[in-house]
């Protein structure tokens, strides 16, 4: 068994990535394994932006198992667009804040899209991205700049001018409120009205991945510098397709139309095609079940399993998220008066939970057991790890081994939307060998709190990663380089920083793989974390919400990232 090493400090690791005095990491939701050949994929179409074309990945991404058919379902219309309607869905992580870009974090990521814009979007292609407020971008020869072309003619919503300026604020505010994006961009120069240069200190594959993320959207400088910080974190003023007309905490909030969106659909027609969309927030799973069958909200995104289950019974057709997740145990194992600092502890707890009777039972085959640290790696490799699979025995060895053969207490810390079936099977698999669970429910707000902070000792957290398939190059940078908010405490193992740092430099999707192979491989053996199921977003929508599909092949993610593309979306009745 390997020795679990010290984190590479954030300068070590920024000096193997090539990165000079920046912080790395990222909160969650980030997308895009990119294949970056020397220079990177750059766009010059000055029109409306349109897909790259279909998703291409290294390998097959990692999904809970097969769409189940019939009955309502959502799918593309022949007959073309329509106009108007409100759009109604709801959220059981109804946001206390998602309008300032650069204080995004979490699930807050989603409505970013509504009121705002980025300067370009990735795509389900590696290395590809579409051009949005920028038209055109180029990488300097030595690597030592990017120059983007902006949009012309664009307002933001209170009416003033997108322009170089704007975009300069917000990357500024990016830089200077210290989080994980634009690591090696020095400084951001308005070079004329629509010319923006970014200087870096060197090139890898995150730099321009950072611009599709939710932190590096486009807000306007003029309504953050007249609402102020506060206020604007729940009233966006962007350049987007819908604006903002009214926010309820813990209720509601709500948007409409804007009549000026500077873009177009495939056959020259203004978007959005919605007059308006309304978001209420989600209360139990009963309530939100019976809303959804009496046609109160259209869209129930993340439904519970025994609500999926029942749906799918009555004939509605399961609409897996194409973000899937990543389920697992995390921990602080770097305080040695922890009881998860000894490696024997964690794979005890893995080696307890019946992870392939727990997927069938409780789960209803909509889950799949999941072996791997870094979410993702076997859709694109072998890592070669053994997995460890239920054995109590075993489990009850290791205890033994780490001086707890009467087993020990600790706490189960979760949100309280996930679900408590598998939650519970959880805790009798883990009293089984002697792991007594307290578990801990908390609301969404308190358990995202959690996820910046480190664990007090004697408590796991139940928590879930994004990303996989073509996001987990992206996703594990976010999740696990030195410096990164979340996670906090999680012991890396000998290796593991350093072989993140060579998929992040790496110019070809083959020398990112393997960087992340060897990742995989100094992280499972060693139980950096607990894996447990992957699991996608069970949503459901009524078969009247149609979408452009030569606009885009998902109106619910972008490129990885779980934020809504309702521009494209219309009501076919």
């Amino acid at each position: 068994m390997a020795e679990e090493a010290r984190k590479l400090s954030r300068r070590e690791f920024l000096k193997l990535a090539g990165v000079a005095g920046a912080a790395i990491g990222a909160a969650g939701g980030l997308g895009g394994l990119l294949a970056a050949c020397g220079g990177e994929t750059t766009t010059t179409t000055a029109g409306p932006a349109t897909t790259a074309g279909p998703a291409t990945t290294a390998g097959p991404a990692t999904t809970a198992g097969p769409a189940t058919t019939g009955g309502p379902s959502t799918t593309a219309a022949a007959a073309g667009p329509k106009y108007g309607g409100v759009l109604v869905q709801d959220d059981e992580a109804f946001p206390a804040q998602y309008a300032v870009p650069w204080l995004i974090a979490g699930p807050q990521e989603r409505y970013m899209g509504f009121c705002m814009d980025p300067l370009l979007m990735g795509t389900e292609e590696v290395g590809v991205y579409k051009p949005m407020l920028a038209e055109s971008w180029e990488l300097a020869a030595d690597k030592s700049s990017y120059t983007f072309k902006l949009r012309q003619g664009v307002k933001f919503h209170d009416g003033t001018d997108f322009n170089a300026t704007a975009a300069k604020f917000n990357l500024d505010m990016v830089k200077k409120t210290g989080g994980p994006w634009m690591t090696k961009v020095t400084s951001v120069d308005a070079v004329d009205d629509y010319t923006l240069k970014l200087n870096l200190s060197g090139w890898d594959t995150m730099v321009l991945d950072d611009f599709k993320t939710a932190n590096c959207y486009i807000a306007s400088p003029t309504a953050y510098q007249k609402l102020g910080e506060k206020e604007m974190q729940t009233h966006p003023v962007g350049t987007g397709p819908f604006m903002y007309e009214s926010y309820t905490a813990r209720e509601s909030m709500t948007f409409v139309k804007n009549p000026n969106y500077w873009m177009k659909d495939d056959q020259g027609q203004q978007l959005p095609y919605l007059d308006g969309v309304k978001v209420l927030a989600g209360t139990d799973a009963v309530t939100r079940e019976l809303a959804f069958r009496k046609g109160d909200i259209h869209y129930l995104q993340e439904a519970a399993v025994p609500t999926a289950v029942a749906l799918m019974k009555d004939g509605w057709a399961l609409q897996p998220n194409p973000l899937a997740g990543n389920f697992m145990f995390w921990y602080d194992s770097t305080d040695p008066t922890s009881v998860f600092a000894k490696p024997q502890v964690r794979m005890a707890i893995e080696h307890a939970i019946n992870k392939e009777e727990m997927a069938s039972t409780v789960g209803h085959d909509l889950i799949t057991p999941s072996y791997e640290c870094v979410f993702g790696i076997h859709s694109l490799t072998d890592p070669g790890t053994t997995p460890r699979k239920y054995d109590p025995e075993k489990a009850k060895q290791l205890l033994a081994e780490a001086g707890y053969a009467n087993g020990f207490d600790a706490e189960m810390f979760l949100d309280s939307k996930f679900s408590s079936d598998m939650v519970v099977a959880i805790q009798q698999y883990a009293a089984k060998v002697g792991i007594n669970l307290k578990i801990n429910a908390a609301d969404s707000s308190v358990s995202i709190e959690q996820r910046f902070s480190k664990a007090k000792p004697g408590r796991m957290i139940f928590d879930r990663q994004r990303g996989g398939g073509v996001a987990t190059l992206r996703q594990t940078y976010a999740d696990f380089a030195p410096g990164a908010p979340v996670f906090q405490g999680v012991a890396h193992p000998a290796g593991f920083d350093e072989a993140l740092g060579k998929a992040i430099v790496a110019e070809d999707a083959a020398g990112q793989i393997a960087g992340l192979k060897e990742a995989e491989g100094a992280a499972y053996p060693n139980v950096m974390t607990i894996p447990v199921f992957t699991d996608p977003d069970k949503d459901f929508a009524y078969p009247f919400i149609k979408f452009n599909e030569k606009m885009t092949p998902s109106w619910r993610t972008t490129s990885g990232q779980p934020i809504f593309q309702l521009q494209y979306v219309w009501l076919d009745k």
